[in-house]
């Protein structure tokens, strides 16, 4: 709101001192406003683009953002309610919508936290992530707050002799990336599969550890009745 009103006064101070340069108004009204009748100023639009994994829980407008009393209420609609232009990354339904290193970097964002998704992604689009520069894969990295990625890319670089070994070498450093947060989350899994029988062993309970090496639905119910997390890939 604030950024929007600035810009449309920069247009019409930068009008107005034309004009007092130039001495060109011709009447008392265009002395009065600085400006011609017959000039416009250029539209602005504000874009807030939300990176974040939980959905946006703040206001989407003015109105949401005021203390309106019960004896103002009746003159809520007179209120400028300036509504916020709000892109919700992860909330995105079509990235064809968007073009080269932007829809890389939405998707990327998108798609981070389901692993099965960014691949697919990914290799839907290799050759977009083949040429992408490492400005917007940094980009990637930190908004889509990828650690993995960070280090990927720092040890690509310093393995590299020049720039354009590091953009073709980064498509595959993602998929890298994925494989290795699968690794990690079949380690996880059999973790806590070896707690879960362990602690059948100790009771006992044979019959019980022989349905739950096949049943996944009966893997969960002794999860939660020994208070175990739940994790399976």
């Amino acid at each position: 709101m604030l950024y929007d009103a600035l810009r449309y006064n920069d247009q019409y101070e930068q009008l107005t001192k034309g004009h007092t340069k130039g001495k060109d108004l011709h009447n008392s009204e265009e002395f009065l406003t600085g400006i011609s009748k017959f000039e416009h100023l250029y539209p602005i639009i504000t874009l807030c683009i939300y990176w974040g994994v939980k959905p946006w829980d703040g206001p989407k407008n003015l109105h949401e953002m005021l203390d309106i009393s019960p004896a103002m209420a009746q003159y809520k609609d007179r209120i400028g309610n300036y509504p916020l232009n709000l892109l919700e990354v992860r909330k995105i339904e079509d990235l064809d919508h968007y073009q080269g290193e932007l829809k890389a970097l939405l998707g990327f964002v998108k798609y981070q936290s389901d692993k099965k998704a960014l691949d697919h992604f990914v290799q839907e689009n290799t050759d977009m992530f083949r040429n992408i520069s490492t400005e917007t894969l940094y980009a990637m990295s930190i908004l889509g707050n990828s650690r993995e990625l960070q280090e990927r890319i720092t040890q690509i670089k310093e393995q590299s002799k020049n720039l354009e070994e590091v953009h073709i070498d980064m498509c595959q450093a993602i998929r890298e990336m994925i494989e290795e947060g699968r690794a990690e989350g079949r380690a996880e899994s059999e973790n806590f599969l070896n707690r879960l029988y362990l602690q059948l062993l100790d009771d006992g309970r044979l019959e019980d550890l022989r349905r739950s090496m096949t049943d996944r639905d009966y893997q969960k119910t002794l999860c939660s009745e020994y208070d175990l997390p739940y994790v399976f890939q």
